[in-house]
């Protein structure tokens, strides 16, 4: 399956959809990767810190460029509807992620697309300065973002059209243009960069609720489990008890 090399600027203006959507839900979730619900600037640093001990050798400006794309891309993308005094140490949950890469993805994000999550990341995995990385390199990469390492061989095997084991910049250029701009379902080929998309179901996705018998039936059934005690009513206690028993439970 050939795949035609295209940048950012390849790609019209980002009409966002579910699909697009769903994609960008799926990066929040692999930084959220403990399940908080939340994300950080020390998740993003961990990506740096991640590489800097994967590739020790990695020369000192590289290093610093990791960290600086990280802190440029918290600042001003990620968390840019934050006081900015406050931006070093918020917390970012997965609406907001979503509502501010959307926001950019057509603008500044577009035109620094390439120097900020391009070329920092390709440049650290290039230990030798040759212009190209392998697949164990590109896989240390997309791990770094905690990305799934089964898809990310995937990628990299569609993307290393000539079989020698290494890919180019345009390529992994490419990679990353294409998650981020493609919103065309069917004409993606490396939606899986990160992963398999995320299909879960967030409160909000569903529609008004009508609060009916089935609704009521399901309400009561929990309320049944959480009261332990079987006292009728609930206490913090409760939540203790059952709190402890999944902690027990590993």
């Amino acid at each position: 399956m050939a795949i035609v090399i295209k940048k950012e600027t390849d790609y019209p203006e980002v009409e966002t959809n579910d699909f697009w959507t769903t994609k960008m839900r799926t990066v929040f979730r692999r930084l959220d990767y403990t399940g908080t619900g939340v994300v950080l600037l020390d998740d993003l640093l961990d990506i740096a810190t991640t590489l800097l001990d994967t590739f020790p050798k990695m020369e000192p400006y590289k290093g610093d460029e990791l960290v600086n794309t990280m802190v440029d891309f918290w600042f001003n993308f990620l968390a840019c509807n934050i006081e900015p005094k406050q931006r070093i140490s918020c917390v970012i949950n997965e609406n907001t992620f979503v509502t501010n890469l959307k926001s950019h993805i057509n603008g500044e994000l577009k035109t620094t697309f390439l120097d900020l999550l391009v070329k920092p990341f390709f440049h650290a995995a290039d230990d030798d300065d040759d212009g190209k990385i392998t697949n164990v390199q590109f896989k240390s990469v997309m791990k770094s973002w905690k990305g799934i390492e089964k898809d990310a061989n995937l990628i990299f095997t569609l993307l290393d059209q000539d079989r020698d084991n290494k890919i180019t910049l345009d390529e992994f250029h490419h990679a990353m243009a294409e998650f981020f701009y493609c919103v065309d379902k069917k004409a993606a080929k490396l939606s899986n960069l990160w992963g398999p998309l995320v299909s879960y179901k967030r409160p909000e996705d569903y529609g008004e609720i009508s609060c009916g018998p089935f609704w009521e039936g399901k309400i009561r059934n929990m309320f049944r489990r959480l009261d332990v005690s079987g006292r009728g009513k609930l206490k913090c206690k409760d939540f203790i008890k059952i709190a402890r028993g999944i902690i027990q439970r590993g």
